[in-house]
């Protein structure tokens, strides 16, 4: 099976990749092995991991491991057991932590990692302004929308803040209308909190003077890997044995 699989990641530089986890309570499988997830599961599970192929658009590699094993140490398995020397890994908000960053790199990785807005290293401070000059380093028009941006260092990396008007419209008005229907844990006060950070996207990067809109572009398949889960509601497996569920 991953011999077949490694003919479709000939030549790819830029892959996408994700872990999910898929509840089992199968007696006779051995992945499904007591775990930990995002949404605080304990349930015997098997994660599966996803390499999605940027340069041909389409997905390429599939691995399937006990619950048990983390998503760092997955994606490191993959990467040897698909013969992949050097390749761009995109992350989800889920994987960025500082370990799994020095583990990447560590293996001499390139990464594009986004990171969650309520990290301290999250710098806000220049969005106090607005005002273009003092505020962006550039802009681009991605479907009909422009995106600005700026960059700084955190650990010898790059960060890149990047900003939709369009999105903090939308994320404004909604925490607007959660506060005007009373719901809790929305006041003012917090909204005058975390204005700053509405529109905004962040992710970090060890690849050398990084093109914003093209990291910006890599970043939206991470949406796909969504389509498992909450579309086809595949989160949950009714295989007995490890042949099966693999299939």
């Amino acid at each position: 099976m991953y011999g077949f699989q490694k003919k479709f990641l000939q030549g790819t530089k830029h892959i996408v990749f994700d872990v999910s986890h898929i509840i089992s309570k199968s007696n006779i499988m051995k992945f499904n092995q007591q775990g930990y997830n995002s949404q605080r599961i304990f349930d015997p599970q098997a994660n599966l991991l996803y390499l999605f192929s940027t340069d041909m658009k389409m997905p390429a590699f599939y691995r399937v491991l006990p619950g048990n094993i983390s998503g760092m140490k997955s994606l490191k398995l993959a990467i040897k057991e698909a013969g992949l020397s050097s390749c761009l890994v995109v992350g989800d908000k889920g994987f960025y932590s500082a370990s799994n960053v020095e583990k990447l790199e560590e293996g001499k990785l390139r990464y594009i990692l986004p990171m969650k807005r309520n990290r301290s290293y999250a710098d806000y401070s220049r969005l106090k302004s607005r005002e273009y000059s003092k505020t962006y380093y550039g802009h681009y028009k991605y479907q009909k929308r422009s995106i600005y941006y700026f960059t700084y260092e955190l650990e010898r990396r790059n960060c890149i803040m990047f900003y939709d008007q369009t999105l903090y419209r939308e994320e404004a008005d909604d925490y607007m209308l959660q506060i005007h229907e009373g719901k809790e844990g929305y006041s003012i006060e917090s909204f005058e909190e975390r204005q700053l950070t509405f529109g905004t996207f962040l992710v970090i990067t060890n690849m050398s003077n990084p093109a914003p809109e093209e990291v910006y572009k890599r970043m939206e398949l991470e949406t796909m890997f969504d389509e498992l889960k909450n579309i086809i509601e595949a989160d949950y497996s009714y295989m007995q044995s490890d042949e099966s569920f693999k299939a």
